[in-house]
């Protein structure tokens, strides 16, 4: 941080980091229970054979959604793991688990891009943890 670490810009970025790890876990959380809720709905109406909507569009199919959930359920984790890093990196003060939580964090935004606000979010709250990373451990 700077030389006496107590100065409001610094603070404030290292709240942001705080808020991005809960925000990654919390939103992982959230996603990955979703995910797994329709993965289940739609791996059923398969084995029951039952055809639900229009399958003449491939986004339709149920094989094209269970893929969609399936991916993801897996940022969902993905980004559930980077959320920990960060926090035990911050916690911890080692710096390659943070530098790991926060490359490790871009995944889930990017299979996300349909909605609008996880990657703007993300992008607001990674200008704050990269200043962060920058003035605490270089």
């Amino acid at each position: 941080m700077c030389e006496e670490c107590e100065c409001s810009t610094c603070m404030n970025d290292k709240q942001c980091c705080w808020f991005f790890a809960g925000w990654n876990i919390a939103k992982s959380c959230m996603c990955a229970i979703l995910a797994s809720v329709q993965i289940h709905k739609y791996s059923s109406w398969m084995k029951d054979g039952r055809a639900h909507g229009s399958d003449f569009l491939i986004l339709n199919s149920c094989d094209a959604k269970l893929a969609f959930w399936s991916v993801i359920l897996a940022a969902s984790i993905m980004h559930l793991m980077s959320g920990s890093l960060l926090v035990i990196g911050l916690f911890k003060d080692i710096r390659w688990l943070f530098l790991l939580g926060k490359t490790t964090s871009h995944i889930f935004p990017c299979a996300m891009l349909f909605s609008i606000l996880a990657p703007v979010v993300h992008c607001v709250c990674m200008v704050r943890v990269c200043r962060f990373y920058k003035s605490h451990w270089r």
